[in-house]
């Protein structure tokens, strides 16, 4: 049994390492396939042993909702999504220590995917969730969780736009978002520059879907001149 848990385990993760490298190549629908076999080879895992693999199954789950969302097969990546929420809300129950992080990470992609299908309500709540778990943690652990605080807020934020639903809420999110990016992009610009110009872009959307164009214009000119942009 356990020579046969390892061949799988083996074969899961050599199809996890496939699945990046078409997707790396730009091949998402053999990617998606690669990630689909890793799922179902995880699920055989579970089988033999559920504690030791369900957080695996978790993870390739999520995985592979990110590439369907990729290759524009936005339903199935909701339906991935949401089994990958459903088993890590079971694994944090258990352990939040070990979990507790990994669920607000799939409840902020699950806010995404459902969005992407107009799934408002549903959407917005899988969003704010996230946010609320990171919050949590980073008061505890500041200097652990404040990147997926910003993170979590940002996406929050792009829910609630692209929705266009509670945008005074998104307002307040991705600012909030772009002040904690731009300290963490002073000391780690090569990792924080990116998410803190995709902050900048939400912000952007957000003026323009308030009325306040002028100002929206005003980020976007300073975001091509890759110059300094002023919060409103």
């Amino acid at each position: 049994m356990q020579a046969d848990a390892g061949r799988l385990l083996e074969k899961a993760s050599g199809l996890d390492d496939q699945a990046e490298l078409h997707a790396d190549a730009g091949r998402l629908e053999e990617a998606v396939a690669a990630a689909e076999e890793a799922v179902a080879v995880r699920r055989e895992l579970v089988a033999v042993d559920r504690v030791a693999h369900l957080g695996e199954l978790a993870a390739s789950l999520n995985n592979l909702g990110a590439l369907q969302t990729r290759s524009g097969r936005h339903e199935a990546s909701v339906a991935a999504a949401e089994e990958s929420v459903d088993l890590q809300r079971q694994l944090a129950a258990d352990r939040p220590g070990e979990h507790l992080r990994d669920l607000a990470l799939t409840l902020t992609n699950l806010g995404s995917v459902r969005a992407r299908v107009g799934r408002r309500r549903e959407a917005l709540a899988a969003a704010r969730e996230a946010v609320e778990i990171y919050r949590g943690m980073a008061e505890i652990d500041p200097g652990t969780y404040r990147p997926g605080l910003a993170a979590s807020l940002w996406a929050y934020a792009w829910v609630c736009v692209t929705l266009r639903a509670n945008l005074p809420g998104a307002l307040q999110a991705v600012n909030e978002a772009i002040s904690t990016f731009t300290g963490l992009a002073e000391r780690s610009p090569e990792v924080f520059t990116v998410p803190l110009l995709r902050a900048y872009r939400t912000l952007a959307d957000i003026l323009d879907g308030l009325g306040h164009t002028e100002q929206a214009a005003e980020v976007r000119a300073r975001l091509a001149e890759g110059g300094p942009v002023s919060l409103p």
